[in-house]
């Protein structure tokens, strides 16, 4: 992974928010409890020993790539997971779709933070990881201020529980109550219209793939939404004015999801990787119908456990409070990696920790020689090294601002980009689309404000937001007249600057 700079492009929007918030958290300005902010703290732990937002980004996405799957091979050799299946299973996953590509990297760390907390906590006290029902309720209540899920994760869990639970004043319940108050007192409750917005930008995109339209999707929501559920200002009044497309809509995610979810097992950009890890699969069918031969395969799973016992180990009611609420998103949302990712190593963890007994024993009567040759071909073989260096798009973008405004001694530059908030990658004090507003006619927005740079890329000019009179055509055409000019084109992108 050492070259990850060189193969993987800088990101804007959510994952380029989450990095803005981390600064601004060391300029006492807190971000909402729905913008994930235990992960901006993470940011903001990081900025005080790397001054560039640039090395700031690529730091964390080198780490979080490489710490989870890390984490995860120690968490399966924890629970007596044969080591060489915790390994493949690691190594499969860390150049899998659901690691090394995913942004924001919002739930790698997130899921890095639970799993090396299970991991000290089982050392340190064992007792309190398998049977207590308030750390658990605890935990969920502050993970909802990194994914507002696990709030509906903790109702859940407390309702699997109704029987354990106790009313009763006790030292730790006050601390935990002091915690979660403290939490509220600085950010705001963890559940809002976030949900909302991510439903009405999900919706477009099935819309607009439903209905072949030439715009982009994700900055014309608010006129299709609009248009779809005339008048509608949240989730449940969505519901009761258009059910046909509010139901349409999740059950074309639900057809989606079990395509989608195997989709992120394929490694990223890398056939040969693929190739073994094909072949790994069919070693482990091949070694289980050999090793189960004329053995009753389904009464020896039945034997491992029944659901009566499943559903009484704490363990798996923490597990399943986990996935089922991402479950429910990728169906009412949209099946995206963010939430199968949580539902992928939710389901290991489970059949790791019910079923060990019978995924181990063909593998430790297997021959050590052919299980070492394997996992010896299968670390030898190399991925980020062996990617295409192409071209990055947003770190250019960056870099050629950050190069103009040096040469030209700007001291505070303004952008105008329908892309996302560059600014965070920039070095100079600077201001993303300032005074846009729910401005639609982008002309007479530059003819009022001086901006020093635009980047006009086609998610601008395809906006179904945008009403410019006579089109993105007149828009381009005009720069000139307001003296500006073309300075770089990068992919379909052209970079104009103020001239005079």
């Amino acid at each position: 992974m050492s070259n990850i700079r060189e193969v993987m492009d800088l990101t804007l929007y959510d994952e380029a928010s989450q990095l803005r918030d981390g600064l601004n958290i060391r300029r006492n300005i807190l971000p909402s409890a729905q913008a994930s902010p235990i992960y901006s703290i993470w940011y903001a732990f990081l900025s005080f020993f790397i001054p560039n937002t640039i090395d700031i980004y690529y730091v964390n996405w080198l780490f979080l790539t490489i710490a989870l799957p890390v984490v995860m091979y120690l968490l399966l050799v924890e629970l007596k997971l044969n080591p060489a299946i915790s390994y493949t299973i690691s190594m499969i996953f860390l150049y899998s779709g659901f690691n090394y590509p995913l942004w924001p990297k919002t739930n790698n760390f997130g899921l890095f933070i639970i799993i090396t907390s299970a991991l000290i906590l089982k050392k340190i006290n064992p007792s309190k990881i398998k049977h207590s029902v308030d750390f658990y309720i605890f935990l969920f209540f502050i993970g909802s201020f990194l994914r507002p899920e696990f709030l509906v994760s903790g109702v859940l869990y407390i309702l699997l529980n109704l029987n354990n639970l106790r009313i009763r004043p006790t030292f730790e319940r006050l601390l935990y109550f002091i915690i979660a108050f403290s939490f509220i007192s600085l950010f705001g409750f963890p559940f809002g219209n976030r949900l909302t917005g991510a439903f009405g930008q999900h919706f477009v995109v099935n819309y607009v793939e439903n209905n072949n339209l030439d715009i982009i999707a994700w900055d014309s929501y608010n006129s299709i939404i609009s248009q779809v559920f005339e008048g509608g200002d949240n989730l449940f009044e969505y519901m009761l004015i258009n059910p046909q497309a509010f139901f349409g809509h999740m059950i074309f995610n639900a057809k989606r999801i079990p395509v989608s979810f195997l989709s992120y097992f394929k490694p990223f950009n890398e056939e040969t990787y693929y190739v073994a890890i094909t072949t790994f699969y069919l070693f482990l069918i091949f070694t289980f119908l050999i090793f189960y031969y004329k053995k009753n395969i389904f009464k020896k799973l039945g034997s491992e456990t029944s659901i009566k016992t499943f559903l009484q180990n704490n363990i798996n009611k923490v597990l399943i409070s986990i996935i089922t609420p991402y479950l429910i998103t990728a169906v009412l949302i949209y099946p995206r990696g963010h939430y199968f990712l949580y539902i992928f190593l939710g389901m290991m963890i489970l059949i790791a920790y019910n079923f060990k007994n019978f995924l181990n024993v063909p593998f430790e009567k297997s021959s050590r020689i052919v299980l070492f040759s394997f996992i010896l071909v299968l670390f030898s073989i190399t991925h980020i090294n062996s990617q295409d260096k192409g071209e990055k798009y947003v770190l250019e973008i960056s870099s050629f601002i950050n190069e103009y405004t040096t040469a030209k001694d700007i001291s505070k530059v303004t952008i105008f980009s329908g892309d996302g908030n560059y600014c965070i990658y920039v070095n100079k004090n600077c201001e993303h689309n300032p005074n846009l507003g729910n401005t639609s006619d982008y002309l007479l927005y530059l003819e009022s404000n001086e901006i020093d740079i635009i980047i006009l890329s086609q998610r601008l000019l395809k906006s179904n937001e945008v009403d410019n009179p006579g089109g993105p055509e007149v828009l381009v055409s005009n720069l000139k007249t307001l003296e500006y000019e073309k300075q770089k084109t990068i992919w379909d992108t052209e970079i104009y600057v103020l001239s005079r």
